[in-house]
């Protein structure tokens, strides 16, 4: 097992990579930045619809965790 962390470059490099069997992604209505960077951008938007099934939604005060794990 790994764990990795990241902003956007890193979560998206990792679903290119196709190294991902489950992914916990924390969303917020918060954003930080005026230039702030998009999580997902279109070609992993698409990895993650193809290759993976959203498994849980659990509200944590404003934010969501969502899980998702790999189609096998």
């Amino acid at each position: 097992h790994l764990m990795v962390e990241g902003g956007p470059i890193i979560v998206n490099s990792f679903l290119k990579s196709k190294n991902i069997n489950k992914l916990i992604y924390y969303k917020s209505d918060m954003l930080l930045g005026k230039n702030g960077i998009g999580w997902f951008n279109s070609s992993a938007s698409s990895i993650l619809e193809d290759e993976f099934v959203q498994v849980s939604v659990k509200k944590i005060s404003k934010d969501e965790k969502i899980t998702y794990i790999k189609n096998d």
